[in-house]
């Protein structure tokens, strides 16, 4: 017998924070009942994560991000594929612009994520963050 081999591609979010605390979560417009996740996507073949992060968040909320932190990473298996997820601490290029032109964004506190349903991958790195403030 014969296995099919699972398709596999990387992604890269971007978790944006603003003074401090606040951090931005997306999930596409008009789906109020989508999960939310942080802003990013699928990168192109051979594409660096940092350049690809940077494309996809302009396309995603219209704005460019800064990386100011590291990276957390993590690989989910569905049913037929895998994907590696990047995700990057961010912050926006013009905090004066509006975000979200094709998606729902909001700014919420970090205490705020528990309260929110996302993606697994996503709720991963949720995970983390909070573990992280409770240390604090």
């Amino acid at each position: 017998m014969r296995h099919a081999r699972l398709k596999s591609w990387s992604e890269a979010r971007a978790i944006i924070r603003r003074r401090q605390r606040e951090f931005l979560i997306v999930r596409p417009a008009g789906n109020p009942d989508a999960p939310w996740s942080f802003a990013g996507g699928r990168l192109h073949s051979g594409e660096h994560a940092a350049a690809g992060l940077r494309r996809i968040c302009c396309a995603v909320i219209g704005q460019d991000v800064q990386i100011i932190g590291g990276c957390i990473k993590s690989t989910f298996g569905y049913a037929f594929h895998t994907v590696d997820y990047r995700y990057y601490l961010c912050e926006l290029m013009d905090t004066s612009a509006t975000v979200g032109k094709h998606h729902d964004a909001r700014w919420i506190l970090l205490p705020q994520l528990r309260e929110y349903y996302f993606d697994p991958p996503t709720q991963f790195v949720v995970d983390k963050l909070l573990e992280a403030l409770h240390r604090q």
